[in-house]
């Protein structure tokens, strides 16, 4: 029985090292994988950004992959090895000895593309995932001032986030007195529009319309409008400019 026993320690003590070797090996392997991923990132509509996950061990066969993917929501947008390039954004990878990296570019940033990107990565040794969050911010495609002897409008296009359109006549502020609509476009940005009436206003100073963001607690954009007055004055003095120099 002497023998027997001690075949049964020798074979107790061989999956007891089994166990502990399979439970120091999960630990390592999680301790020495790192996955890094872009920090937060602003842009402003139009632009172009790149978002990178890296992961990195010192032991290669922790970077035995089965799956490594950039998500936006519930769609995968790359994956390793997988590169792509359209219209609306790329993806590359890059595989060495001891790195994994996928790199997404997204062309034309607009507000539909804000949230948060997460990259995952399966290996053979484990899982591991990062996150990269996108704000867009302060976008104006354009604006635009016009009048005639009734109206003075004001346009912006293009803006994100949300904004609201202050006038102003000299120093006194009469947002009151105007009609603003707003309206979003297919990428999330908004459409406003503004207009004050000049009716009861004579030959006052010329007028103000300014673009406040609330969110960002300032003002982005500012156009002047004459009043009706002031325009019919310039077209007068148009004219008679034109009249002098066929005179002379």
């Amino acid at each position: 029985m002497r023998p027997s026993g001690a075949a049964g320690t020798h074979w107790g003590f061989f999956w007891i090292c089994v166990f502990w070797f399979n439970i120091a090996s999960c630990f390592s392997a999680n301790d020495l994988v790192n996955l890094q991923t872009t920090d937060g990132t602003y842009a402003q509509c139009g632009d172009n950004v790149i978002l990178t996950c890296n992961a990195s061990s010192p032991q290669p066969w922790n970077l035995n992959i089965k799956k490594f993917v950039w998500q936006f929501g519930n769609t995968t947008m790359c994956q390793f090895g997988a590169d792509q390039d359209d219209d609306q954004f790329k993806c590359e990878s890059t595989n060495t000895t001891f790195n994994r990296i996928i790199f997404l570019t997204l062309y034309n940033v607009m507000p539909t593309n804000e949230g948060n990107y997460l990259c995952k990565l399966y290996s053979t040794s484990g899982s591991w995932n990062g996150g990269s969050q996108l704000r867009a911010e302060e976008c104006l495609e354009s604006t635009e001032a016009s009048s005639n002897e009734n109206y003075a409008e004001c346009s912006f296009d293009g803006v994100y986030p949300s904004g609201e359109v202050h006038w102003f006549q000299g120093d006194t502020n009469v947002t009151e007195e105007a009609y603003t609509h707003k309206e979003k476009d297919e990428s999330e940005r908004f459409n406003i529009r503004s207009v004050m009436n000049l009716k009861n206003n004579g030959l006052g100073e010329p007028y103000n319309c300014s673009l406040w963001i609330p969110s960002l607690g300032r003002y982005i954009a500012t156009e002047e409008v004459s009043s009706g007055g002031s325009v019919r004055l310039q077209w007068i003095w148009l004219v008679v400019s034109l009249m002098m120099s066929f005179i002379v």
